[in-house]
């Protein structure tokens, strides 16, 4: 509940088995009563939801963004966020001989972080370079 407030989303808090305004009135917290049900849609509701858009129940992700995963950021995230700390130490890790070989010719578990990063088919040198530090990055975290 305390998240739905922060949001935005309700005005109420709850306090020892009621629902609370911040103008003092209260009414119980049984969901399952319809005059409590209206009580809330009428006067808890926030009035602007915080950091949120509302978006049309017809709303559809474009194809071109179905496979933009956030999974894929996470361990993206990761393995960059572990390429700068080493090169900060400047004791960057160096990868074995197979992970030297993914470096000069990426392999296809690559190819969706590549594509997320715009780099699947580098246009010149600084992509290229971008392309072999990403490669890196995610050989030396062991996520491909």
């Amino acid at each position: 509940m305390e998240l739905l407030r922060k949001l935005g989303v309700l005005r109420v808090r709850f306090d020892d088995g009621r629902l609370l305004l911040p103008d003092g009135s209260a009414v119980d917290a049984d969901l399952s009563l319809p005059c409590v049900r209206a009580w809330l849609g009428e006067r808890g509701l926030g009035r602007r939801l915080r950091g949120g858009v509302v978006a049309h129940a017809g709303f559809r992700i474009p194809d071109r963004f179905r496979a933009n995963l956030p999974e894929r950021g996470v361990v993206l995230g990761h393995a960059l966020k572990g390429l700068g700390e080493s090169l900060a130490r400047r004791r960057p890790p160096w990868p074995r001989w197979r992970g030297l070989a993914k470096v000069a010719s990426p392999p296809r578990a690559a190819r969706p972080y590549l594509e997320r990063l715009g780099l699947e088919r580098p246009a010149g040198v600084k992509e290229r370079l971008l392309r072999r530090a990403v490669v890196y990055a995610l050989v030396a975290d062991g996520a491909v």
